[in-house]
């Protein structure tokens, strides 16, 4: 078998940063029986027409027997389809709702273009339950399949004992992690407000942030956001009780972060696949989120996380009572067992099935 895989077309693949273009990778390198092509050109504009184009320039030599396409691009896909090629199986995976736009008009194109592809043959998955299940509902064909996580190297063992006496320095016994880029899906004004609360009940606590200060893998300057984070950590004299590590660029030295910590807290409003969550839990992490529809098939209230009513004072509560159990040792061994079953390693035969299916 021969598998195609058309990347978003942001980042270099293999990629320290990107979340699409890591789940590509961490699929394509599994995948040692079959010949595989990774077709991911950076365009810095991230048009739709030139991914496009750029995708024509495969089918002067993509006419092999058994290709299957398998597309994180879906106007990528579209070449394809008005091509002469005809893959085994064409597979796209959307890695953001439908709806993501704030244009109805722009939301309406786009799904009628997966209504094309879909009629057409083209097999839709989704990370998620929620935007799997929507699609269904409007009558399209879809596929749950989760996003894994590299538990040879998210797990507790990364655990750093010199990383961790530094960040925690003299006056923390507890860690807070919370990792992502700053944008306000991300939420990191609530999370700083519930932590600011905390402070008051529990000076001990240390809150680590991780994710470009751009707002994207891709730009170098401080985001409005980032600017406004910036502001709230002076303006409320948290800046000895939070480390901004900024981004991150090795996932080892990420991994070795997370290990070395307490408590990943999420407070994202938006989040079609929690790398993140996933990536945090492999390492033994306890989680605290809110309960988001985005989650199901992840997190369970009570069982690898603490999901809160989305509040600015359920958050705090829900931070509060992860810090009263962090001593508790079983946390670590429960969070590394949950995450096992979202292994690539484990995963990996339900992507096969899909592209060997008829």
């Amino acid at each position: 078998m021969n598998i195609l895989f058309l990347g978003p077309m942001l980042l270099s693949i293999p990629s320290e940063k990107g979340a699409v273009e890591d789940i590509i990778w961490q699929l394509a390198k599994r995948l040692t029986e079959e010949k595989v092509w990774i077709f991911n050109p950076i365009h810095l504009s991230a048009n739709k027409i030139e991914s496009c184009l750029s995708t024509l320039s495969l089918l002067a030599w993509c006419h092999g027997k058994n290709l299957v396409v398998h597309s994180h691009n879906p106007y990528a896909s579209l070449a394809f389809l008005s091509s002469s090629v005809r893959p085994k199986n064409h597979i796209i995976t959307l890695h953001y709702p439908p709806w993501v736009s704030n244009r109805a008009v722009e939301n309406f194109v786009f799904l009628k273009m997966l209504l094309t592809l879909n009629r057409c043959g083209v097999k839709l998955t989704a990370p998620n339950l929620l935007i799997s299940d929507w699609l269904k509902r409007r009558g399209m064909d879809c596929y749950y399949l989760p996003n894994g996580v590299d538990i040879s190297l998210f797990n507790p063992n990364k655990y750093d004992l010199k990383l961790r006496s530094r960040l925690l320095g003299n006056d923390a016994d507890v860690l807070l992690v919370s990792l992502g880029r700053m944008d306000p899906t991300k939420n990191q004004l609530v999370l700083l407000k519930a932590f600011s609360r905390v402070l008051k009940s529990n000076q001990r606590v240390k809150l680590i942030l991780i994710g470009p200060k751009s707002g994207t893998y891709r730009g170098s300057f401080p985001s409005e956001y980032a600017i406004r984070v910036k502001s709230f950590i002076e303006s409320e004299s948290l800046k000895s009780h939070v480390i901004w590590l900024g981004e991150v660029n090795s996932k080892e030295e990420v991994a070795r972060i997370l290990a070395s910590c307490d408590i990943c807290v999420h407070p994202s409003r938006v989040e079609a696949a929690p790398l993140a969550i996933l990536e945090a839990m492999a390492s033994g992490l306890n989680v605290v989120a809110f309960d988001l529809p985005w989650y199901k098939g992840y997190l369970e209230n009570g069982v690898n996380a603490i999901l809160c009513k989305n509040s600015l004072e359920a958050l705090t509560e829900g931070i509060i009572s992860a810090i009263e159990s962090s001593n508790d040792t079983d946390v670590r061994k429960r969070q590394q067992e949950c995450a096992k079953k979202f292994s690539w390693d484990f995963l990996i035969a339900d992507y096969k099935k899909l592209y060997a299916s008829e």
